[in-house]
């Protein structure tokens, strides 16, 4: 089978590139986001962004959730949630929900996160080799 190329996908504030997948054929959909996503794991939500899924089209109705070569999502933050995060304080991070419990990005060996300052564009970029099937994504503190 051959290598599917990258994708890449703008949503508002967000781009999601998805580089093609070894022996799997995917695409990127956004779902609905659940209700009720509270603070958790010492993670607590600003700004509710986006309910990724990354549909494996060999397997209708699947996810992809390891990623060869790696994801990539880019996030847009705004003034406000600097300064949210400042308050609680914390400094801003970016989260994934699992279903039971945010996730921070870059934190393990399954993602990686960096902050860019104003300064350079006033984005948070992840670099995603594994996560779970459809996680809604958040800034928070």
């Amino acid at each position: 089978m051959s290598v599917q190329e990258t994708q890449v996908f703008n949503f508002p504030g967000v781009t999601v590139t998805l580089p093609g997948q070894r022996d799997r054929l995917a695409t990127v959909m956004v779902k609905d986001i659940p209700p009720n996503l509270g603070p958790s794991n010492d993670f607590t939500p600003i700004r509710l962004l986006i309910n990724i899924a990354v549909m494996d089209l060999n397997e209708p109705g699947s996810y992809l959730t390891d990623f060869i070569p790696p994801l990539r999502i880019s996030v847009a933050y705004k003034k406000q949630d600097l300064f949210e995060a400042s308050q609680m304080p914390k400094t801003l991070k970016l989260a994934f929900h699992d279903g039971k419990q945010w996730n921070v990005f870059g934190i393990g060996n399954d993602h990686q996160f960096r902050l860019l300052p104003p300064s350079q564009a006033s984005i948070g970029e992840v670099v995603i080799f594994h996560w779970s099937g459809d996680p809604p994504i958040a800034w928070g503190g």
